[in-house]
């Protein structure tokens, strides 16, 4: 790097927050969405055209448990058919140390 420059690059990633405590932040049950590029960091009309793909499928699934679009159905575990399938955003944008926080998890200083 050279000396004085500043980088940034951040990654949009989803868990799903209906899985028990204990699996729900491993690194198998986390999706990456994207991964949005430095050197700077985009500007809020930036990074609302790289969350907009994201968002509109969430949105599908959240629209079919509203009744206003039609069920989504997916193949679920221990379930021998498709199930309805439902999601809601819950955003978190933080540091490491403030969203272990919000998550409910122990702080990097915790033993």
């Amino acid at each position: 790097t050279i000396k004085g420059s500043i980088h940034s690059t951040g990654a949009m990633y989803s868990t799903v927050i209906n899985n028990p405590r204990a699996v729900r932040f491993l690194g198998e049950e986390t999706f990456l969405i994207c991964v949005i590029p430095g050197p700077h960091e985009p500007s809020l009309e930036q990074i609302n055209h790289v969350f907009e793909p994201f968002i509109r499928e969430v949105n599908t699934l959240y629209c079919a448990k509203l009744s206003i679009a039609p069920c989504v159905e997916m193949d679920v575990a221990s379930f021998e058919t498709k199930q309805p399938v439902h999601a809601t955003i819950l955003m978190n944008n933080s540091d490491l140390p403030a969203s272990r926080k919000t998550a409910g998890l122990a702080g990097h200083t915790s033993e």
